[in-house]
């Protein structure tokens, strides 16, 4: 994602969250812990940093793309 926020706080709560976003080798979607939460306020935009275990760095996940979430890892 290309997205990068102005702000960002880390999170104290783990959250965990699935997107619809799908991962760059298209197997699976992206979805994971979210380490920190950023805003970009001139689009209005809240956005997630996602550690997904498949990934090799954490990604910016905007929030039109979260599909759900879930303070409990899923399963």
């Amino acid at each position: 994602m290309d997205h990068r926020p102005e702000v960002a706080i880390a999170l104290v709560q783990k959250l965990w969250i699935e997107t619809k976003n799908p991962r760059p080798d298209g197997a699976g979607l992206i979805g994971g812990c979210v380490l920190a939460v950023g805003w970009d306020r001139p689009q209005g935009t809240t956005l997630y940093l996602v550690s997904d275990p498949e990934l090799a760095r954490p990604v910016w996940i905007a929030e039109e793309d979260v599909v759900r979430n879930t303070l409990q890892p899923p399963g």
